[in-house]
């Protein structure tokens, strides 16, 4: 488990379950399964930048405030 995964997956979940979505539906919205998403999540699992940035659009996150917090 990568520490900068871990932190990235923890922003993800927070903003997943903030905005009322399942892994199920994220997962949906990128082509993945719902495992896929929690391995995210939980920093099992590393994304390719397109995952990221897929991610963030849905989540309507900014790639540079989510680097701004994994770097402090």
């Amino acid at each position: 488990m990568n520490d900068v995964d871990r932190k990235v997956g923890q922003i993800i979940q927070r903003r997943r379950r903030g905005l009322g979505m399942t892994q199920t539906q994220l997962g949906e919205k990128i082509g993945v399964h719902h495992s896929t998403i929690a391995c995210y999540e939980n920093g099992f699992r590393g994304m390719t930048l397109d995952t990221f940035f897929q991610i963030c659009d849905i989540l309507h996150l900014d790639p540079n405030e989510i680097q701004k917090q994994i770097s402090d």
